[in-house]
């Protein structure tokens, strides 16, 4: 909408409105807020209540015709638990490294996914790698750190990598581990959560590249990126 709004051949419209008016305390003549003024301000909005109205009701009926089963989420195996890594100034815990099987998606999650974190097609079922996370961190200095930059899954002489950093694989998009800066002190949590094509019970080896860390006002490198890799114990 900002954009047709502000571009410089966006098509100009006049219109006439009629106002009402009346007369306040002082005698002097005052615009009656009503739908004249409202239609006005914003052009046609009565045309589009209508519209967003309809498309309201047909929500609801759609909604109203048949519950949507609960979405849910099965553990399928656990890799690792509450193992802590020092990359300093950033101390982090990986609290949980597994592999879930989410059921009953909603199609409106289904989509998001879709068209933004994965390469692979999702329907209602789908298998991903899950990991939970804290980070601290640990002096006075604002310090910029991503968390987890790289996943790679290593099955049966093949790989399977997802670039969480950069290239928006994450699907688990509301931990305050997203913000990257670190004022001062301060710890956060971050989950991850990436769709995977590789058969679980198959997985080998899992690679997990930790963010390099730096200071935000002068940019220097404190820490470098840190490889953690966990075999998996059949």
């Amino acid at each position: 909408m900002i954009k047709y709004i502000t571009a410089e051949d966006a098509a100009l419209v006049t219109r006439t409105v009629e106002f009402n008016l009346e007369k306040d305390e002082n005698d002097k003549f005052k615009i009656i807020d009503d739908e004249n003024l409202e239609e006005a301000l914003f052009a046609n909005i009565s045309q589009l209540e209508d519209m967003f109205g309809e498309e309201d009701a047909d929500v609801t009926s759609n909604e109203t015709s048949g519950e949507q089963p609960e979405q849910t989420f099965e553990t399928l195996s656990v890799v690792a638990e509450n193992k802590i890594y020092e990359a300093t100034p950033i101390n982090i815990t990986l609290e949980e490294l597994s592999f879930k099987k989410a059921m009953n998606v909603s199609e409106d999650q289904q989509f998001d996914i879709n068209n933004m974190y994965t390469d692979e097609p999702v329907d209602d079922e789908f298998n991903y790698f899950y990991i939970k996370f804290n980070a601290e961190n640990t002096i006075e200095k604002d310090v910029a750190f991503n968390g987890i930059n790289e996943v790679v899954l290593f099955a049966e002489g093949k790989q399977e990598k997802f670039d969480i950093a950069y290239d928006w694989k994450d699907f688990i998009d509301y931990d305050e581990a997203q913000d990257a800066d670190y004022y001062g002190p301060v710890s956060k949590d971050g989950e991850v959560g990436v769709v995977i094509k590789t058969e679980p019970s198959k997985v080998e080896k899992i690679r997990i590249v930790l963010s390099e860390s730096r200071d935000i006002n002068s940019y220097e490198t404190l820490a470098e990126e840190q490889i953690i890799e966990f075999d998996i114990i059949k």
